[in-house]
């Protein structure tokens, strides 16, 4: 009989990367296009659903937690797992959800990736590879910080421990995990960073196996300004549309170039025009503005080099 399989979304950082904006809104509720960071995190969980029996969904928080909590609720999740007075880093959280009782599998997301990767076949080929916990990697040149054996298992985390074995390629962590349940009982409450858990299972030789997407998957941190534009168009991109303006917002006379987003509430001034821009919601451009290749928010512009 299978183990049941739980799913946890890390999404209690600061989301530094992007202040201001991050000082107002969580990083799991930032927008992209239509939707939120986790509303998409859910949609790529919805074929995974369809095939698994899901025993639960969970979230963590702690910047802003309210508002991480409101919505979890709106969105059927089964539990906010809030982190307070401290942050407990990404792997800590790990062991309490083990501490609070749940047995079984975990599939581990973060929050502020924007993919296409098929979780369904990860979580399929990672039951079957004879590890008790393996990683999603996808090939993305200018971060591949996780070195890998001729076997595909990890041996070496780039500033944070040397490869122990031959390194015969190199990957990006996605920030998807699965962890069978001998692998999650032995996460600890002091494993503030999962790469400390990580670096033990290697020197006991039980390094976990490195699952590589296919080169043609879509993967983007959209932890920072660039990131969150690039995942804006590939949501558009999947609409299949240039432009994506919130319902209710009037754009009469403003002048749309290359691809768009207008949030919800947002005013632009008549004869502005905007090309390849996002205008955050709620932000009000009351004058006539020229505007290409940035995000504006309420009180600042990020410039982007596109």
């Amino acid at each position: 009989m299978t183990a049941p399989l739980h799913i946890f979304i890390l999404a209690a950082g600061f989301g530094t990367r992007l202040k201001p904006l991050s000082e107002v809104v969580p990083k799991p509720l930032v927008p992209v296009a239509d939707m939120t960071a986790l509303e998409h995190q859910l949609r790529c969980l919805k074929a995974l659903r369809a095939e698994f029996d899901v025993a639960s969904l969970h979230i963590n928080a702690h910047h802003l937690y309210s508002q991480v909590e409101a919505e979890a609720q709106n969105l059927g999740l089964d539990q906010v797992w809030v982190e307070w007075p401290k942050i407990l880093g990404t792997g800590a959280p790990l062991h309490r959800l083990w501490q609070s009782g749940l047995r079984g599998e975990l599939l581990v997301l973060n929050a502020d990736n924007f993919h296409n990767l098929d979780l369904a076949e990860f979580v399929r080929q990672s039951r079957s590879s004879q590890r008790s916990f393996s990683l999603l990697g996808v090939d993305f040149p200018a971060i591949n910080s996780l070195s890998l054996n001729a076997e595909g298992h990890l041996c070496g985390v780039g500033g944070a421990f040397e490869p122990l074995d031959d390194v015969a390629q190199n990957s990006t962590f996605s920030g998807i995990a699965w962890f069978g349940e001998n692998a999650w009982s032995q996460v600890q409450s002091d494993d503030f960073s999962i790469v400390n858990f990580w670096q033990r299972a290697v020197q006991k030789q039980q390094a976990p196996w490195v699952y590589q997407a296919s080169t043609d998957s879509l993967w983007i941190d959209m932890g920072t300004p660039l990131g969150l534009y690039r995942a804006s168009v590939a949501r558009l991109k999947e609409l299949d549309l240039w432009q994506y303006v919130a319902p209710q917002v009037d754009l009469k006379g403003v002048d749309l170039q290359g691809h768009c987003v207008v949030g919800a509430g947002a005013q632009v001034a008549a004869g502005s025009s905007l090309e390849n821009c996002i205008v955050l919601p709620q932000t009000q451009i009351s004058s006539p503005q020229n505007l290409k290749n940035c995000i504006v928010g309420e009180g600042f512009v990020w410039n982007l080099e596109l």
